[in-house]
């Protein structure tokens, strides 16, 4: 049972990898056309690309991680992408309106997936999720070159994940 989560953890992880190989050469790709970077990173693609390898390895130890877990386990790619996207597009609008900073790389999915595993654990992991939702919060700004509002979204949507999974187990 434990190698059969581990390979599908690591085929989804290689996965995930070889779109971020395509998101980047996609985004090369529009880049070169002299697009704005808030219409080269949509929501498309604007998860799997990287501002550099730091970020990208960031990422993956975090869903190395997550993904392993009971909760997730059962995420395919599909999953995953959908995910993504419907992140990306709750935050395009404030990168197109050049409110916030452009969204890039996984991290909103990455706060989803550890949101939904840290929901299901003990008392004192739930208070570690607020903690770290609020830190978030304090940090959006439109002077941060880091997208936390859709860390927050992905947290948004790990919790209400949670909520459903919790209401349809207890047959409300």
């Amino acid at each position: 049972m434990l190698r059969k989560n581990w390979l599908q953890t690591t085929r989804l992880l290689f996965q995930i990898l070889l779109s971020c190989l395509l998101g980047s050469f996609v985004f090369l790709t529009l880049s070169s056309l002299s697009l704005p970077l808030s219409i080269v990173a949509n929501p498309f693609i604007s998860a799997f690309i990287h501002v550099d390898f730091q970020h990208i390895l960031l990422n993956f130890l975090i869903l190395g991680f997550v993904l392993a877990q009971g909760i997730n386990r059962s995420i395919g790619f599909r999953d995953f992408y959908n995910t993504s996207f419907i992140l990306s597009l709750l935050y395009f609008p404030f990168s197109f309106l050049h409110i916030l900073p452009p969204c890039i790389g996984l991290s909103g999915v990455a706060y989803y997936l550890l949101t939904r595993y840290l929901w299901t654990r003990h008392a004192i992991w739930k208070a570690a999720a607020a903690l770290l939702f609020f830190g978030e919060i304090s940090q959006i700004s439109p002077s941060s070159d880091t997208a936390h509002l859709m860390h927050v979204f992905g947290m948004l949507m790990g919790y209400r994940s949670c909520a459903q999974l919790m209401l349809s187990k207890s047959g409300g």
